[in-house]
């Protein structure tokens, strides 16, 4: 179960930084929200059919591709698959809370391709061995990123290619029905920066965040994470603020002691909750420990 967390972190990672995702607007038949405010949308994705690109050295290795997708390259001696991935936009007020894969259809394997290996050290002079295992072991993964304009967009990744090194087994699934559940909100982040310009590392480092609510009086939970920006791993969680019958407009500013944390960029990110741990916003502001001159 760990080696799968490990997966999920590291493609989350991967297509949050991954651009060029096709977009498409929210459906226009918004259902109407339940009892507790939430609501459920349903996003339909159809992979196209991959593409295979046979060897013309001896090593018979065929590289595949899914036409506007990606490669899946995060893990070292992993077959070197494509993947396919879709974003969704939601205007202000909506925030989405879990995504569930309900339905996928239209299997299809093949058997005798051998795939490339990944291989994340381009000055490596050997291949690494392929690991023997069917990948990848999740089906898809999802991020949401939030906008200048104050909505949000959903990407959602599929992994529809799994494959299997011993027996050279293809399966591929083209059809993949989700169902999203998102929250109305009133509260929403307005602005994150760092009291001080610059800080060295083993500085305590202020982060002063902007807040409001539009609607009627909440309490809201704000943590912050502070994660290696490039990596996307978690350095440290801070301890988690309530702020009581929040109304209008109000401020925060935690601080991160970054004790023996090196130097490099790291980002603080931002989440807003309330008392149902439904997630009202978040967002994520870079900044850097540089050493003194």
């Amino acid at each position: 179960m760990k080696k799968v967390f490990i997966l999920i972190t590291a493609l989350l990672t991967l297509i949050f930084f991954t651009a060029g995702c096709s977009k498409v607007p929210v459906p226009g038949n918004t259902p109407a929200p339940s009892a507790d405010g939430s609501s459920e949308g349903v996003v339909e994705i159809t992979v196209p059919d991959y593409v295979v690109t046979p060897s013309l050295d001896a090593e018979g290795v065929s590289e595949l591709e899914i036409p506007d997708g990606q490669l899946l390259m995060v893990e070292e001696g992993r077959p070197l698959v494509p993947y396919y991935a879709k974003s969704i936009d939601y205007p202000k007020g909506q925030m989405v809370q879990a995504v569930t894969l309900s339905d996928k259809s239209g299997a299809e394997t093949q058997t005798g391709l051998k795939l490339p290996v990944v291989s994340l050290d381009s000055n490596e002079s050997t291949t690494p061995e392929m690991i023997q295992e069917k990948y990848p072991a999740v089906d898809f993964t999802w991020k949401l990123w939030t906008n200048p304009d104050g909505g949000s967009t959903l990407i959602i990744a599929v992994f529809p290619l799994q494959y299997d090194p011993a027996t050279t087994e293809i399966t591929f699934c083209k059809n993949y029905k989700f169902k999203v559940e998102y929250i109305q909100t009133t509260v929403s982040i307005t602005g994150i920066k760092t009291a001080d310009e610059s800080y060295s590392p083993g500085d305590d480092v202020v982060i002063d965040i902007s807040l409001e609510n539009s609607g009627s009086l909440a309490d809201v939970t704000v943590k912050t994470v502070i994660k290696d920006y490039k990596s996307g791993e978690t350095i440290e969680e801070l301890p988690s603020r309530v702020l009581k019958e929040l109304s209008g407009k109000a401020s925060y500013s935690p601080v991160w002691v970054s004790g023996q944390a090196e130097a490099g960029a790291y980002s603080a990110e931002i989440s807003l909750y309330d008392k149902s741990n439904n997630l009202l916003d978040i967002k994520q502001f870079e900044f850097s420990l540089t050493p003194p001159t």
